[in-house]
């Protein structure tokens, strides 16, 4: 899948947490200028992540085609899939993005931002699968320490990105964490 820009990951992200998979109204944490926007949600239009669907909701309203007609976008199956390769039955593309991660050197400076965006990406598609993970799975597929994976937890997924994380304890495997679908 070609790479997506920050701003299209955090759209798609929300969206996949959403009970209804709605791109819009965008949460008040992705800020954007319309015109960045509009850019970024064609891009997305064309590679076919989101979808247009007939929508009455006012909110959720993507444009007004001739006659009145409302239409709203949610994210495609692809676009599930693009965040969280689970869907795809496809779990070998995690497995060597952790090993390329462990072989990889530390990156420069200039791309220390783009490398926390591809763990933060990780760890979302670890708590996007059906069994979740818990804090030391996404520790060994990060490289974090335990402590750094409960603040992006906290902080950038739930407050920054507005995921609902929930926290359940298995038997067995002790206290495990999925994106929740918010509604």
């Amino acid at each position: 899948m070609p790479k997506l820009t920050s701003i299209q990951s955090q759209i798609l992200s929300s969206a996949a947490a959403r009970t209804g998979l709605n791109i819009l109204p965008l949460p008040k944490f992705i800020k954007v200028s319309s015109g960045a926007l509009t850019k970024a949600l064609k891009d997305l239009l064309k590679r076919r992540l989101v979808t247009e669907v007939a929508t009455t909701n006012e909110a959720s309203t993507w444009r007004v085609a001739k006659g009145g007609k409302k239409f709203g976008l949610v994210i495609s199956d692809a676009g599930l899939k693009g965040i969280d390769p689970a869907k795809d039955d496809d779990k070998s593309k995690t497995a060597a993005h952790q090993e390329s991660t462990k072989k990889s050197a530390a990156p420069p400076r200039k791309n220390q931002t783009a490398a926390k965006h591809k763990k933060q990406d990780l760890v979302l598609e670890l708590l996007h699968r059906k069994e979740g993970a818990t804090i030391s799975d996404i520790a060994k597929a990060t490289g974090w320490q335990d402590h750094s994976v409960r603040g992006v937890i906290s902080g950038s997924l739930k407050k920054k990105l507005g995921l609902a994380v929930q926290s359940t304890k298995v038997e067995g495997r002790g206290r495990v964490y999925r994106i929740a679908a918010a509604g």
